[in-house]
C-alpha cells in the first residue's frame, strides 16, 4: 500500500490578524530552524481499557505517543490574506500589503511588491510556490520569486515542471531549477499534467472548431471537444468529443465510441484501470444510461455514477438507479462485476478495499431530502444503523473496516463491528500503510487530539492534516492558543503490547 499523502493544499479565506492574537484557527508553517528549542512530550497511557476489537490491531494496553512538538511562530502582519499550508505542512505562505501595494509572504519571508497578488499555490509535494502577479497592467506569474509573463500556472505531480498559458507557446525556461513550459490557445486556461510530468494535454479553439493538444501537438478537430485524461501511466489520453450528431470518445485519436452518445460528464465518468490496459465510461442507449466496460454494455439504468476500478484492475463497480432525479422515494443499487446488488434509497461512497477482494459503500435508508437513518454494506452484508455514517475506509490488508458513525450527539469509530469511545467529532480517519493502527482526530468540549488504536494524544485547540510517513509515524498541524505547531508523531509498542 502506497503511503498516504495530502493532496490538497490547505486555504483559508481572507482574515485580519492582530500580532497580539491570532483569534482563528488558522495553521501557520515554516520550516523550524532551531530544533533544539523543540519540545517532546511523551503520552504514556498506562490505563488498561479494551481496544477497538480487531484482530491485527494493536491493543491499547502498551502502547504509547511520541509527540515532537515544533512551535510555528505566527504572521507578524496585520492583513493577511489567502493564507495557504504546503501539503506537507512545512511551509506557509499569505499575500499582505495595500491597495496598489501587495506582496507574499513565505516561510516569514517578504517577496517583491507588485500591483496585486493571489492565487497562491504550492507544488504537490510542497517544495515549490507560484503565485499570480500584476505588474503595470501585465500578468505575471511567479515561481519561487521569480517572475515572467503568463498566467494559469499548474504544477507537475513531482513539482519538478510548472506549465503557464501565455500569448504564445515557447521553449521551457528554468527558474530555481524548475522547468517552466509555456502554451498559447488553452482554452478556459486548463492545463493537464501526464502522472509523469512529462506530458501536457489541453484543449484548444481555432475558429468554430476545437481540438485536444498534447504538448502543442493538435489532434483531429471537432465541433466540441471535452477535458482530456491521462492513463496512470502516462502513455494513454482520452477525450470526449462531437463526433457529427452524437458525442463519443476519442482515445489516443482513435474514435472507440461514436455509435451511441456518450454521457457529458466533463468525464467524470470516464476512468482508466490502475495498470492502464482498461477503460470504462458511461454512454446513452436508447434513452439509458449503460457502462460500456472493454467495448461492452452493461446493464440499462436512467442514471449511472461512481465508476471505480478495484486496485488490480480486475473488477469494476459502479452505482445505477432508475429514479427520477430528485424523486421524493428513489431507488439505487451497486452493480459490481455485472451482478445487481440489493436496491437502496441512496447509495454512495462507493470504494474497493486495497487488496481489491472488497467493496463497500454507504446507504442512506430515505430520500436525499429527509433524515433517515444510514449504514455501512461491505460485499453486500448489513452494518448497524445509525444516525449518520461516513466513507468506508479499509486497512491495506483489506482484513479490516472501519468508518465514523453518529447516534444522537455522539460519533465515534466503529471497526470491524465494535464501537469505540464517544466524541464530539472524529475527523481523519485513517489506516497505518501496514494496516496495524488505526488512527483518527476526535474532538471533545472544542478541545482537538489524535487517537491511535484507542489511546488518546495531548489535546489543543485545533489539529489537522493526519498524514503517516511510515507504518509507525505520522505528522499533524496543531494550534494551542496563540501558538502554531507541526506534530511528528511517533508509535511505539511494549514487547507486552506488541
Amino acid at each position: 500500500m502506497n503511503i498516504k499523502r495530502p493532496t490538497a493544499q490547505i486555504r483559508l479565506s481572507p482574515v485580519r490578524l492582530r500580532r497580539s492574537e491570532s483569534g482563528k484557527r488558522v495553521p501557520q508553517m515554516k520550516p523550524i530552524l532551531e530544533l533544539s528549542k523543540a519540545a517532546r512530550v511523551i503520552l504514556r497511557i498506562t490505563v488498561s481499557f479494551v481496544s477497538l476489537g480487531a484482530a491485527g490491531i494493536a491493543s491499547a494496553e502498551g502502547l504509547a505517543l511520541s509527540a515532537k512538538e515544533q512551535p510555528i511562530p505566527t504572521p507578524q502582519h496585520t492583513l493577511v490574506i489567502g493564507m495557504t499550508i504546503s501539503p506537507d505542512c512545512r511551509h506557509v505562505a499569505y499575500a499582505t500589503g495595500s491597495l496598489g501595494e501587495m506582496l507574499v509572504v513565505v516561510d516569514g519571508v517578504e517577496g517583491k511588491r507588485y500591483e496585486a497578488v493571489g492565487r497562491i499555490s504550492f507544488s504537490p509535494v510542497g517544495n515549490r510556490i507560484v503565485y499570480w502577479a500584476r505588474l503595470s497592467g501585465t500578468d505575471l506569474i511567479v515561481v519561487d520569486g521569480v517572475p515572467m509573463n503568463g498566467r494559469s500556472p499548474t504544477f507537475s505531480p513531482d513539482g519538478n515542471r510548472l506549465a503557464f498559458v501565455g500569448d504564445s507557446d515557447g521553449p521551457a525556461i528554468t527558474a530555481k531549477g524548475i522547468e517552466c513550459v509555456r502554451f498559447a490557445d488553452v482554452e478556459s486556461d486548463l492545463l493537464t499534467f501526464s502522472p509523469d510530468g512529462k506530458r501536457v494535454a489541453y484543449m484548444s479553439k481555432s475558429g468554430n472548431k476545437k481540438t485536444i493538444r498534447v504538448n502543442g501537438v493538435a489532434g483531429k478537430e471537432y465541433s466540441n471537444v471535452l477535458y482530456p485524461i491521462f492513463s496512470p501511466d502516462s502513455k494513454h489520453v482520452a477525450y470526449e468529443a462531437k463526433i457529427g450528431e452524437r458525442w463519443g470518445l476519442v482515445v489516443d485519436g482513435a474514435e472507440i465510441a461514436n455509435d451511441i452518445q456518450t454521457r457529458i460528464r466533463f468525464n467524470e465518468n470516464t476512468v482508466f484501470s490502475p495498470d492502464s490496459r482498461r477503460i470504462v465510461f458511461e454512454a446513452i442507449r436508447d434513452d439509458k444510461h449503460v457502462v460500456v466496460i472493454d467495448g461492452v454494455e452493461g446493464i440499462g439504468f436512467r442514471w449511472v455514477g461512481n465508476l471505480i476500478f478495484s486496485p488490480d484492475s480486475q473488477r469494476i463497480a459502479y452505482v445505477g438507479t432508475n429514479s427520477e432525479w430528485g424523486a421524493d422515494e428513489p431507488e439505487a443499487r451497486v452493480v459490481v462485476d455485472g451482478a445487481q446488488g440489493k436496491e437502496y434509497p441512496v447509495v454512495s461512497k462507493l470504494v474497493f478495499s486495497p487488496d481489491s477482494k472488497h467493496v463497500g459503500y454507504r446507504v442512506h435508508l430515505g430520500s436525499s431530502h429527509t433524515g433517515a437513518k444510514e449504514l455501512i454494506v461491505v460485499d453486500g452484508v448489513e452494518r448497524s444503523i445509525y444516525d449518520e455514517v461516513g466513507e468506508p475506509v479499509f486497512s491495506s490488508d483489506g482484513k479490516h473496516v472501519a468508518y465514523v458513525a453518529k447516534r444522537s450527539s455522539e460519533r465515534f469509530v466503529e471497526l470491524d463491528g465494535v464501537e469505540g469511545s464517544r466524541y464530539r467529532e472524529v475527523d481523519n480517519l485513517t489506516f497505518s500503510p501496514d494496516g496495524k493502527h488505526i488512527a483518527y482526530i476526535a474532538t471533545r468540549e472544542d478541545r482537538k487530539f489524535v487517537v491511535v488504536d484507542g489511546v488518546e494524544g495531548k489535546a489543543y485547540d485545533s489539529i489537522s492534516t493526519l498524514v503517516f510517513e511510515s507504518p509507525t509515524q505520522f505528522f499533524a498541524l496543531a494550534r494551542d492558543g496563540n501558538k502554531f505547531l507541526r506534530l511528528d508523531v511517533a508509535i511505539k509498542l511494549s514487547s507486552a503490547g506488541s
